[in-house]
Parts: structure tokens; sequence; C-alpha cells
């Protein structure tokens, strides 16, 4: 079982994400992080989804044992998922967009401690995109 918190996960992405790990064997969602002024704190996460009540608060900030943090928030938020993951020593997956190098450099710095996976887009049809343009220019 592979444990999963979210960072963002009230945004277009984090919630896409969220549903399928709801749904998915193997995957055991175990927070459900979004910023704090959010007046959805406290409400369960499936209920606010349009899901089932799943037993999972949203709240501000990780739980204890986070398992794999995924960031889906926001790239101003890079700093305070380093910093989580790195004293939690927990594996951090980026997929925001709009990194500058300086953040991009943060992050290659913190992979000597934690491992990191840094995928700006996972959205398939980038991914399409980005192959043909590969494909055009070679043409």
């Amino acid at each position: 079982m592979i444990r999963v918190s979210i960072y963002g996960v009230l945004g277009r992405l984090g919630s896409a994400i969220a549903k399928r790990l709801l749904g998915a064997e193997g995957f055991d969602l175990a927070g459900a992080v979004t910023r704090s002024s959010s007046p959805r704190l406290g409400e369960d996460l499936g209920e606010v989804l349009g899901l089932d009540h799943k037993g999972i608060p949203i709240r501000d900030r990780l739980p204890d044992s986070p398992g794999v943090i995924l960031d889906a928030s926001s790239a101003g938020n890079l700093d305070a998922s380093l910093a989580a993951a790195i004293a939690s020593q927990t594996p951090l997956v980026v997929v925001t967009t709009g990194h500058p190098d300086a953040a991009r450099e943060k992050m290659r710095e913190a992979g000597s401690a934690i491992p990191i996976l840094f995928a700006p887009n996972l959205s398939l049809g980038v991914a399409l995109l980005k192959h043909l343009i590969q494909r055009a220019a070679q043409v």
C-alpha cells in the first residue's frame, strides 16, 4: 500500500488526482492539504469531491506519516513542500508549473536528501503536443 498526501487537494489537478487515488487499489490517501484560509478545512475530502464519506479531513498541514508527498498546489508553495518532505524524509512529487530556475535548483539540492520527481505537467494532451513538436522539429 502506497500512502500519499496531496498539497493543493482542492485545486483542479489536486482534486482530480485525489479522486483517482480514492478509487485505486494499492493506494492510501493519507493526507488532504489545502491553504490555511480555506473555508473547507475540517470537511471530509470525499464529500467535498462529490463522493461518499471517506474519513479524510481536509487540513492545512500534513499528517504525521504523510507517505509520498504530492505537491499539486502552486509554484509558490514549493518551499513549504520541500521543507516538509525533508523534515519527514519523505519522497516528493512536484506536479506544478511556473517554477523559476532558483526553485528548480532548490529541488536539485534537496534531491541529495530525499527522492524528488519533478513532473510539471501530467496532462496527456501536453505530453502528446510535446512529442508532436519534437517530431515536427526533426522533420
